[in-house]
């Protein structure tokens, strides 16, 4: 019997390129990597042209929306110091100071006289030794009721606020109001001594109260100051707001009237701040 022969293949089968040429396995030939790689032929066979390189686009960065943060004067500028006060070339001055004493010689003065003369009515007897005596009495440890707390006044703002505070009482502390006013506040257009000060204070305030203070008292209440000091802390530039309303009302509702104030505060002997205007400025609101 005669062996098997191979059987060849058809000469018209074509030919697999991605076989070797005894047909075992792939072609070891890189295959084409991109349509726009074209083939280029040579004595061997084809070889596949390296594609050109496409170029890299960034990565696009998100999209913020745009801040509409500012930072604040005092962040900006963390060094910045507050704007000095333009101070005169001469500064108010201070001759007499608060104490005590002066603020209570008054009243006590009132007491005791009223003691001396109910001593010389008691010898006749009746109610009218009784009544000056009560009425003395009442007067002067009213005024000095009304003053316990001290005027304490480390700061020029302070001395606006004492100032004003002393007027809220059915008798205002009009010595201690006079006490804390400069030697220049204390003699200007409006009013030249004590005396003068209070007729200024108690038609003003009739006027406000549309009637007796003693019966419709009034608070004033100091809001929104500003202060600029002069760098030897010495001097002091003030704007405040104050607004007038009745006294037990809280601050609530319209006030009775509103004033825009510009004043000024200088430092005493004692280390206490003093104002340098006494009076109030011209009237911005009144129902």
């Amino acid at each position: 019997m005669n062996p098997e022969t191979p059987v060849s293949s058809s000469p018209s089968e074509p030919t697999d390129p991605s076989r070797t040429p005894d047909g075992t396995g792939p072609s070891s030939e890189p295959a084409a990597q991109s349509d726009s790689a074209s083939p280029v032929a040579g004595a061997e066979g084809y070889q596949v042209a390296d594609p050109e390189p496409r170029p890299v686009r960034p990565a696009a960065e998100p999209r913020q929306p745009p801040s509409t943060f500012q930072p604040s004067s005092a962040a900006a500028e963390p060094n910045r110091t507050p704007e000095a006060a333009n101070t005169p070339e001469q500064l108010p001055e201070v001759h007499e100071v608060w104490t005590r004493w002066v603020e209570w010689k008054e009243p006590i003065y009132w007491i005791a006289g009223t003691l001396g003369l109910v001593a010389l009515i008691e010898l006749g007897g009746g109610l009218t030794s009784a009544a000056i005596l009560l009425a003395g009495l009442a007067y002067g440890l009213y005024q000095i009721v009304i003053t316990l707390e001290v005027p304490v006044r480390v700061t020029a703002e302070h001395a606006v606020h004492e100032f004003f505070a002393a007027l809220a009482h059915r008798q205002p502390s009009y010595k201690r109001m006079y006490l804390l006013l400069t030697t220049d506040a204390k003699h200007c257009d409006e009013f030249g001594s004590l005396a003068e000060f209070i007729a200024y204070w108690n038609g003003l305030l009739s006027r406000l109260a549309r009637g007796p203070i003693w019966m419709t008292p009034l608070d004033f209440r100091v809001e929104g100051v500003t202060c600029a000091y002069n760098p030897e802390r010495t001097f002091a530039s003030l704007r405040y707001k104050v607004r007038v309303f009745t006294r037990g009302s809280g601050g609530a509702g319209e006030p009775l009237a509103e004033f825009e104030a510009a004043n000024a505060a200088v430092k005493g002997p004692d280390g206490q701040w003093y104002l340098n205007d006494g009076t109030l400025p011209t009237r911005k609101h009144q129902e």
